[in-house]
């Protein structure tokens, strides 16, 4: 996370809080060899950045980097509910990749560090992008009307660092249908993204109309609890704690 945070603040001149983030030393006061990698990947992001037709205006009136969003959704039948969704984007730019169908006046990059971008396991198989989960970036799409991209940078790669730019099906990337059976499948998966976005969301809404008859009963449960930050263990007033995780 730390190493993530460094790298997006270097390449893009300040992170989601608006500084610089910057990583501890070794305790002879030297660079960790972590560091050097990630700061070799912030020169090659730059190339990368070229090579792809994006924009980095970091300052000014027409600063395009940490971008903020958000959207009202209304809800007829919760007529006193208001939910508003907010995103911060890490680069709205154009894109225009040679030799490809990626070419956009403007589309949203999310920035992302790792290890290897050949990675099949866990959370961030980027090897494997189909069993990611991408809500992310069917959400930021869904906020802006723009298409989506992750553009994966790795440092411990053993075959050698590099970069991958990865789009997300959402339904942005096909404003018309699909102009082909090649995109069929790719639309297809747009709309079931999409309808599962806004099916969820207004699961949200009625969990929060149910909390609110019952006037927010604790409900402890590993999930609820795990890193809350009202919870005693950390410091805040709510005693009803639970850490026990089901399998």
């Amino acid at each position: 996370m730390q190493k993530g945070l460094y790298f997006e603040s270097r390449l893009l001149g300040k992170g989601r809080t608006g500084s610089l983030f910057e990583l501890p030393t070794l305790k002879n006061g030297k660079q960790s060899i972590d560091q050097v990698r990630i700061d070799a990947q912030v020169k090659m992001a730059e190339m990368a950045f070229k090579m792809y037709g994006m924009e980095i205006i970091k300052e000014g009136p027409q600063c395009n980097v940490q971008v903020e969003a958000s959207m009202l959704l209304d809800y007829a039948q919760y007529p006193d509910i208001k939910l508003t969704l907010n995103g911060g984007m890490d680069i709205v730019t154009p894109i225009n990749v040679p030799k490809t169908d990626y070419n956009y006046y403007a589309a949203v990059v999310d920035i992302k560090l790792t290890m290897s971008r050949f990675n099949e396991h866990g959370k961030y198989c980027w090897g494997l992008p189909q069993y990611m989960d991408v809500t992310q970036g069917v959400l930021y799409s869904a906020l802006t009307g723009l298409p989506f991209f992750y553009n994966v940078f790795d440092y411990k790669e053993k075959t050698g660092n590099g970069h991958l730019l990865l789009p997300v099906a959402t339904m942005a990337m096909f404003p018309n249908g699909p102009t082909s059976l090649e995109e069929e499948e790719g639309f297809n998966m747009a709309k079931q993204r999409d309808s599962d976005l806004r099916v969820n969301l207004k699961t949200v809404v009625e969990l929060v109309v149910g909390m609110d008859a019952e006037k927010y009963p604790e409900k402890p449960s590993y999930n609820n609890c795990d890193n809350c930050p009202v919870s005693k263990l950390a410091g805040g007033p709510c005693e009803y704690v639970n850490f026990i995780k089901k399998i």
